[in-house]
């Protein structure tokens, strides 16, 4: 098994996620991808549709235990779920892609593999720390045409060096919807901060941000600043 486990994200979190997921109520016509951690995912999902009175998009789950997908199995009678190896598969394109990227350990990763996304992926791969980039962008690329993603990134996806690249191609070609810096203030500290993103494959706009609407740097250059209401010499 490649990819060790999913990264933790509370209720609240994925309550969050999925508000920003949704500019309109889904319907049953649509697809949704999960990845990472699908039975909250898809619980939170199932619970904002019942309060909307609306369709619940169909549904396919990605994790890379294959036990946690077989109880998936055996506990929803509706949606398809897979223990796959995501960066390397193509599964389609969907409306909505909610997801949190997947740790490994350091050894995980052989010079083929790295040489492999490295070809594949704008986002430099260095180590584990930075294996989430690489589903985030993944996700991206699996959005059909007005199709969004919200996904749940280390904080240092804002300002790191070796996510310049990814972050370049995302606000060259997609919309950046909105930034959030989220912490759950009822969790323990070792949860720590995430960086809630929301894209969107629509036309180019501002992005929101609790400071309000921010251009992001077109040169992948740190969005810390934007994030923060800061002026920032990249941002045009």
């Amino acid at each position: 098994m490649l990819y060790d486990n999913h990264v933790f994200v509370t209720e609240s979190q994925a309550r969050r996620m999925v508000e920003s997921l949704f500019d309109t109520l889904p319907n049953n016509n649509e697809r949704i991808l999960y990845i990472g951690e699908v039975n909250l995912f898809l619980t939170t999902v199932r619970k904002y549709c019942d309060e909307n009175d609306s369709g619940v998009p169909e549904g396919v789950g990605i994790h890379p235990r294959s036990k946690t997908i077989q109880e998936l199995r055996d506990s929803y009678d509706s949606g398809r779920f897979y223990d796959i190896d995501f960066l390397s598969s193509d599964i389609g394109k969907f409306d909505y892609v909610l997801g949190t990227g997947l740790s490994m350990p350091e050894d995980a990763l052989s010079t083929e593999r790295k040489e492999k996304y490295r070809e594949k992926f704008n986002s430099t791969v260095r180590s584990y720390n930075n294996v989430s980039s690489l589903f985030f962008e993944q996700a991206v690329s699996h959005l059909r045409q007005g199709g969004r993603t919200s996904f749940s990134l280390p904080m240092t996806f804002e300002t790191s060096e070796s996510d310049r690249q990814l972050r370049k191609w995302i606000t060259d070609n997609y919309h950046v919807i909105s930034i959030e810096e989220f912490k759950d203030e009822d969790e323990p500290e070792s949860v720590g901060n995430r960086l809630l993103v929301t894209v969107a494959n629509e036309e180019l706009g501002v992005t929101e941000v609790p400071a309000g609407e921010v251009k992001l740097p077109k040169d992948g250059d740190n969005w810390a600043p934007a994030i923060k209401g800061v002026s920032s010499p990249g941002s045009s």
